[in-house]
């Protein structure tokens, strides 16, 4: 594991809790009832290090 990502996860836990959900959790949860038109990972951070990673989704409604 590396420092950055070290430093995301404590962020993420302090911010969340003890059941923080990957990435791939959320993007499994959105599917589920929407087709997804974008979805886009980013970091959000400051001096070139990554603190939360976070993703923007837009998704229509399944029918």
């Amino acid at each position: 594991m590396t420092w950055t990502r070290s430093l995301s996860e404590l962020f993420a836990r302090i911010d969340r809790g003890e059941y923080v959900r990957p990435m791939a959790a959320w993007k499994e949860l959105l599917m589920a009832d929407f087709t997804p038109v974008v979805f886009e990972p980013f970091g959000v951070g400051v001096w070139g290090r990554t603190l939360w990673s976070m993703f923007y989704f837009k998704g229509k409604a399944r029918r």
